[in-house]
């Protein structure tokens, strides 16, 4: 019961990392499509 807490919100939190840092990516590259074609 006590192991099941404490992965839980770790694993959500990796989730919330994982999707932050595969977004910057994408923006930067919009950024630096923008930049160039505009």
């Amino acid at each position: 019961m006590l192991l099941s807490t404490i992965t839980l919100p770790t694993v959500e939190e990796d989730f919330r990392i994982n999707a932050y840092f595969s977004s910057v990516p994408t923006r930067m590259s919009l950024l630096l499509a923008k930049s160039m074609f505009f």
